[in-house]
């Protein structure tokens, strides 16, 4: 399996890390199947925290024979000094270790966690005792939600933390803010030389509905006034007749979410086209057509993050050509570069 070093740690991890939390609840018969696997595949290194279930049990039988073939990343959701502390010596007993390679503060979502972790008296100050002590070489910071970009820049720059690990994903990097933030970030783990991971590149179906359930509260980034309503006036308007067509078709009408997207088109078609002068509009006019253009694009996202699940479900093939023509990415690419 391919390695990439790992930051400054310079370890070479492989670059699919076993995730523990499969071990959440399984027998250790089981659990010792999947790690003779994880052995077999090549994968040197592990990702468990004492949230995951089962998961510091079950690999725990593993470690005294198995310790230096990993690369072991443990976590504390623990906010406090000894709290952390604590939490991590329970962990070391289940997993029958003496040190980690990795201890990572876990599931730092917003910038108050953060400031829960790093104040006086925080999770941190454990982490750089227990490395201090040579309990740990790394230390690294983890988080799921939307923000994880932005808190892990300042994250960043308030500590020299060792690693990061984050969710990026196709639908994450449609987002014109998420997209900002995680390049943004990952250039400042180039320049720091921080081992990075990402989790939740691979959605589910459940993935894509709940995104597409989260899509109806969104507000969209579009500026009225960056666009040009005149040529896009022209453009809907040259395409009425096949607006009038899908509307028609008594085989896309039985589908309800596809018929709000048609009417939200057709209706803001039909305000641009009842406009003629587009330069003197006064701003509570333009504030009313920004609000028919983001319903449109909301239903235009919602439909397609429908499109992809068949996609991935039935015609895998098709899915990955759509994945590389993403039209809400503008670097996307039909090249297939990895």
């Amino acid at each position: 399996m391919e390695k990439r070093r790992f930051g400054r740690s310079g370890h070479m991890s492989t670059i699919a890390i076993f995730g523990a939390a499969a071990f959440w609840e399984i027998s250790q018969a089981d659990a010792d199947k999947v790690m003779e696997m994880v052995i077999e595949a090549g994968v040197n290194h592990i990702d468990v925290a004492p949230s995951y279930g089962q998961a510091e049990e079950r690999i725990g039988p593993w470690m005294p024979r198995e310790r230096e073939r990993f690369f072991l990343g443990c976590k504390t959701m623990e906010r406090t000094r000894q709290g952390a502390w604590d939490e991590m010596q329970r962990s070391f007993k289940k997993l029958q270790t003496e040190r980690f390679d990795l201890y990572q503060l876990h599931a730092v979502t917003n910038m108050d966690e953060l400031d829960e972790c790093t104040m006086k008296g925080g999770a941190l100050e454990a982490a750089i005792e227990a490395r201090r002590k040579g309990l740990t070489s790394q230390i690294g910071i983890t988080g799921h939600g939307v923000d994880s970009p932005r808190v892990f820049i300042e994250a960043l720059n308030r500590f020299e933390f060792d690693s990061i690990l984050f969710p990026l994903n196709f639908v994450q990097m449609s987002d014109p803010k998420y997209r900002k933030d995680a390049e943004e970030l990952i250039a400042l783990c180039k320049e720091k030389d921080v081992g990075t991971m990402v989790i939740k590149t691979d959605w589910k179906e459940k993935d894509f509905l709940s995104a597409s359930q989260r899509i109806r509260n969104y507000r969209s980034g579009l500026d009225i006034h960056k666009i040009d309503l005149k040529e896009l006036r022209d453009f809907l308007l040259a395409k009425r007749t096949l607006l009038i067509s899908l509307l028609e078709n008594p085989i896309l009408m039985e589908h309800e979410s596809f018929t709000d997207l048609l009417w939200a088109i057709f209706h803001f078609c039909d305000e641009l086209s009842h406009r003629k002068d587009f330069v003197n509009l006064p701003e509570s006019d333009k504030a009313h057509l920004a609000g028919d253009m983001r319903r449109a694009y909301l239903h235009l996202i919602r439909q397609w993050l429908l499109y992809m699940i068949n996609l991935k479900k039935k015609y895998p093939y098709l899915f990955s050509l759509a994945l590389r023509t993403n039209p809400f990415d503008p670097d996307a690419t039909p090249v297939v570069t990895s």
